[in-house]
Formats: structure tokens, sequence, C-alpha cells
């Protein structure tokens, strides 16, 4: 599965992107319902960090280039999250 790390995370609107490494991929649109349950936060909602490494599968459906099925990856699971 490729891998990346997350550019930006809002959590009131539940998306983000993920810059995935290397050259080829553009940046992916990241939903919060593709984030695993356990990065859930205090208040039950699903969050990832800004600089995040993440490994997820790449969907191209009629909305551009997803992440899918995302995984945590490295230390920095313990998550908060960046808005802009």
């Amino acid at each position: 599965m490729p891998e990346g790390k997350v550019k930006w995370f809002n959590i009131e609107k539940g998306f983000g992107l993920v810059a995935p490494d290397g050259d080829e991929l553009p940046d992916l649109f990241l939903h919060w319902s593709q984030l695993p349950e356990t990065s859930k936060n205090v208040r039950g909602k699903r969050e990832v960090s800004a600089e995040q490494r993440v490994q997820f599968e790449l969907v191209r459906d009629n909305k551009g280039p997803q992440a899918k099925n995302v995984v945590l990856l490295g230390t920095n699971s313990q998550s908060t999250s960046s808005t802009n």
C-alpha cells in the first residue's frame, strides 16, 4: 500500500489532504470515515494530525483521487488536529 503524510486535517469539517510519497501522485482527499476507530479524540471524533505518516489505498472516483482505509504509522498515532 502507498504511504504519505497528512498535509492538514480540519476536524470541524471532517476532511483533509494527504501528500503521497514521491512525485507521481497528486494530493489525496481524506475523509474522517477513512480513519481508523483508534484515532478518536476525547470528544469521540476521528482525527489525525498534520505531518502524521499514513498508509492508504488509493481510490479514483468521480470526485477525484482519495485515500481510503487509512492506517496511521509511526509513533505519532496519538492525534491532535490541525485546522485550516
